[in-house]
């Protein structure tokens, strides 16, 4: 299941309760209000709306398991960022309908997991709980620089997530939550320990949802409206399961012969 609620743990809603399988990775587009995930065992990225209504698969080709899931809504970027550990393992990312999809990182990865991106400096963050690193590089790929590299401290990083100054991750093997400087490692300390398994790992605060212009709030979208990386628009419409994008871009249809997926 995926489910929603208040910060404080109230007013819990079930938002799927079929449908999903091994949902490694939420992300909240927090300008155009959309959910997106990542699913281990259907081997796709989704997205609905945030209360869970029109869902569609926007990434299902060439994806074995996917994990980390990272969104940049902002002005300048409408990007998102996922990890696959499978038989390839890379980095990936494409516009936010889905489109421009590019593989930036292939090299020395093998269990690439989570994923965190540093808004001010346009930074990729990212954690291998095989090789027992965590890098960065810029949205590209290029400019990749180790944060740090060492399987004691590493034993198996799962997600991570910046703030301020340092970078903190979830360890599955020593049941801690760590942090260490950004730049170069250095300051490394406990937050919490005893922990069984963390997995999930954000922080909550205004600076990690960076201000942004929703080009859906008007659009003429009449099921979901996606934002774009693709000029001059910046939005893209997109349909439910079952139905099908008309001619205009703008209305879905539903498509003459209805289907059904048993999971």
């Amino acid at each position: 299941r995926i489910w929603s609620c208040h910060k404080n743990g109230s007013d819990r809603t079930v938002i799927f309760d079929s449908g999903v399988t091994v949902t490694e990775s939420l992300a909240v587009d927090w300008v155009g209000r959309n959910l997106y995930w990542t699913d281990y065992v259907l081997e796709t990225i989704e997205v609905s709306k945030l209360d869970g209504t029109h869902r569609t698969v926007l990434v299902s080709e060439n994806v074995t398991n996917p994990r980390g899931l990272v969104l940049d809504p902002r002005d300048s970027a409408h990007l998102m960022f996922w990890t696959d550990w499978g038989r390839n393992p890379r980095i990936e990312k494409a516009s936010m309908d889905g489109k421009l999809r590019t593989v930036i990182i292939s090299s020395k990865l093998y269990w690439p997991n989570g994923l965190t991106i540093d808004y001010p400096n346009n930074l990729l963050y990212f954690a291998d709980a095989y090789l027992d690193f965590i890098d960065y590089c810029d949205y590209n790929g290029n400019n990749r620089k180790q944060v740090l590299a060492s399987d004691l401290v590493l034993q198996h990083p799962h997600a991570i997530t910046i703030f301020e100054d340092f970078v903190y991750w979830t360890d599955r093997y020593i049941n801690r939550v760590m942090r260490a400087h950004k730049w170069h490692g250095e300051n490394q300390t406990v937050m919490l320990f005893n922990l069984p398994q963390p997995m999930g790992l954000v922080a909550a605060h205004p600076a990690r949802q960076p201000a942004g212009q929703n080009h859906c709030l008007r659009s003429p979208c009449t099921h979901i409206c996606l934002l774009s990386a693709v000029g001059p628009r910046y939005y893209s419409c997109a349909c439910p399961s079952g139905w099908t994008l008309a001619d205009d871009q703008f209305t879905c249809t539903r498509v003459a012969d209805p289907f059904l997926v048993v999971v």
